[in-house]
């Protein structure tokens, strides 16, 4: 046995009574303290293990255990590990702590892959709130989540989401409110792609689970289409005379240019009302849509007719400072209600929507037009079905949508020419007769 290791004996450890440390060689030691406020019930005392060594010159000491829980023997036996480890040139501090940092870790990981849907949901929207156009928009989230998704996967993992608890949440609502639950299935996709990039969803296949569900349900597109009700629209012929009573109104002057411009862009009325001024490039006569406020989902890219332009920096004159939105209301410019425009056409006993304007557009370039279908197409943000024209569309066709857009700016700022008349000449004759 080599001399001093070894050097206590388990008596011994049990009698020791005395504060202080007792030596059982090779690095351990036996620490003996009084305990404070003995009432003379059990032991006066309390002893516990230690382990000595040196690490740059300076004492360090780790503890082993407390006895009686680790008897002699068993802190002979870490006492023996810690040695082979600074036998290698292992600091047992310092790999002690980095395994407790490692357990912590694979204790949290563990903890982080329980995290609910529900969970994971709140997450995401705190997140990515900020960069959200306005706090209605995370209530949408919120809520179509909450409606939809969580009474049927809300409770469950994360990471153990799969495709029929997503068909189990959409068939309800996927022919009666199919826009509603198009939204739901892209939100659901949404969290899950997050959910997969922060380690809580290891196994995660989104095209796979796309491709599943569009062949399990019905395509929204055509759902969407085969119930979508038509938009009233202003004949195009009308919307020069239109633009001119409103631009006599009363109305406020920002709301004036905000229809205005609406009519020149052919664009929905939420992509106007929550216009950015970050989402313009004027010397380029541009507008960027990002895609979280387009219908697609994809950023849209719209060219700027210059009467356009005009608007654009006639707006910017009355620009509030600390607000973003280019078309607004009120000293602290506060955004317009979506009624706004529609209450201006019932002004004026109109009982077309403001959203037909759009079909007066897509009317106007088909019939006065030589541009092919496809542009119109474009202009108005179209998915083009026609494979054809679809390939043909993925340049954009930026300029020519840019030519198209000025043709309509000039058709509004005059009057429409009446359209002409045919006369029979049979008939004329057979009616002198």
């Amino acid at each position: 046995m080599p001399q001093g290791l070894f050097r206590l004996t388990a008596l011994e450890v049990q009698r020791a009574k005395t504060p202080g440390y007792v030596a059982d060689g090779g690095n351990l030691w036996l620490q003996i303290k009084a305990r404070a406020g003995f009432d003379g019930k059990g032991s006066p005392v309390s002893k516990s293990w230690l382990f000595r060594y040196k690490k740059e010159g300076k004492d360090r000491w780790l503890g082993l255990g407390p006895y009686p829980d680790i008897d002699l023997a068993m802190a002979r036996e870490k006492a023996q590990a810690m040695r082979r480890l600074l036998i290698e040139g292992i600091d047992p501090g310092a790999e002690r702590e980095q395994k407790k940092a490692q357990a912590s870790a694979q204790r949290d990981a563990q903890a982080a892959l329980q995290k609910t849907f529900d969970e994971a949901t709140t997450e995401f929207i705190r997140l990515h709130q900020p960069s959200w156009r306005n706090a209605k928009h995370a209530a949408q989230w919120a809520n179509t989540l909450r409606d939809y998704a969580s009474p049927h996967f809300g409770k469950k993992a994360v990471g153990e989401v799969d495709t029929a608890d997503v068909v189990r949440a959409l068939s309800p609502i996927w022919t009666t409110k199919t826009e509603t639950a198009s939204r739901v299935r892209q939100r659901v996709f949404a969290v899950l792609d997050w959910a997969h990039g922060v380690g809580l969803r290891p196994r995660h296949e989104p095209g796979a689970m796309r491709a599943a569900i569009e062949r399990t349900l019905p395509k929204a597109g055509k759902l969407i289409a085969a119930k979508k009700q038509h938009f009233k629209a202003v004949p195009y012929r009308e919307v020069h005379d239109v633009l001119e009573a409103i631009k006599e109104s009363d109305a406020f002057p920002l709301g004036k240019l905000g229809l205005e411009f609406l009519v020149l862009q052919a664009a929905r009325t939420g992509e106007v009302l929550d216009a950015r001024w970050g989402e313009f490039d004027l010397d380029a006569g541009l507008w960027t849509i990002p895609g979280y406020r387009y219908k697609t989902g994809r950023e849209f890219t719209a060219p700027l007719s210059k009467r356009s332009i005009e608007i654009l920096r006639e707006a910017a004159a009355m620009r509030v400072k600390g607000s973003e939105l280019v078309f607004h209301v009120g000293p602290k410019g506060e955004g317009f209600s979506n009624m706004v425009w529609l209450e201006g056409l019932r002004r004026l006993k109109r009982t077309e929507t403001v959203h037909g304007f759009r079909s007066s557009f897509k009317d106007w370039a088909m019939e006065a037009t030589n541009f092919a279908n496809e542009v119109s197409e474009r202009a108005l943000g179209h998915v083009i079905e026609n494979k054809a024209e679809a390939a043909y569309s993925r340049t954009e066709m930026l300029e020519k949508r840019r030519a198209l857009m000025e043709q309509w700016a000039a058709f509004l700022s005059k009057p429409a020419p009446k359209p002409a008349t045919v006369t029979d000449l049979a008939a004329a004759r057979a009616a002198k007769a």
